[in-house]
C-alpha cells in the first residue's frame, strides 16, 4: 500500500514536470499563428471585426490619404462593419438552427447538410463584394500610395511563404 502511494505521488510529480516543460517549450517557440503574426480573436467574437477595422485604420494612416480618399475609405469601412455585424448575427442564427436539428433524437442529416450548404454558398458572395470594394478603393490611390500597398502585399506574401514552406 505504501509503495503504491509513493508511486502515485512520484508519477504525478513527473507528469507535472513533463507537462510544465512541454508548455514552456511551446511558449518559447513563439506564437506563430497565421503567417507568423500571432493568433487573432475568434472570428465570431465582437473583438475580431474591431481588430480588422483597427488594422485597416493603421494601414490607411501610413498612406496619407487625401480628403476624397478618406471619404471613400469611410464608406468602405462602414460597409465592412455592417457586413461583419450581419455575418456575426447570421452565425448566431445559423448555430441556433443547427442546434434545433441536432438536439433531436434522430437528426435529419439532409436538413443539416442543407443548412451548411446555404451558409457556405453565401460566403463567396460577401467575399467577392469586399474584394470589389477593395479594388475600387485601390484604383483611387495615387502611384506612390499604390507602390506602398504593393510593397506591403509582397512583404506579407514572402512572410507567409516562408512560414508555410519552412515546415
Amino acid at each position: 500500500m505504501k509503495f503504491t502511494k509513493k508511486r502515485v505521488i512520484v508519477s504525478s510529480i513527473v507528469a507535472f514536470l513533463v507537462l510544465g516543460t512541454g508548455l514552456c517549450i511551446v511558449k518559447a517557440s513563439g506564437n506563430r499563428g497565421f503567417c507568423g503574426r500571432g493568433f487573432p480573436p475568434p472570428f465570431f467574437m465582437k473583438a475580431f471585426p474591431e481588430r480588422i477595422l483597427d488594422r485597416m485604420d493603421n494601414k490607411m494612416e501610413a498612406l496619407n490619404l487625401s480628403e476624397e480618399q478618406k471619404e471613400k475609405y469611410a464608406q468602405l469601412k462602414t460597409s465592412f462593419k455592417a457586413d461583419f455585424d450581419e455575418m456575426r448575427t447570421g452565425r448566431s442564427q445559423f448555430m441556433g438552427d443547427m442546434r434545433v436539428v441536432m438536439v433531436q433524437e434522430n437528426p435529419d442529416m439532409q436538413k443539416l447538410a442543407d443548412l451548411i450548404k446555404d451558409r457556405l454558398n453565401r460566403m463567396p458572395e460577401k467575399m467577392g463584394t469586399h474584394l470589389d470594394q477593395i479594388v475600387d478603393f485601390y484604383n483611387i490611390l495615387n502611384e506612390e500610395q499604390k507602390a506602398k500597398v504593393l510593397k506591403r502585399m509582397r512583404e506579407r506574401m514572402a512572410s507567409c511563404e516562408k512560414t508555410v514552406f519552412d515546415k
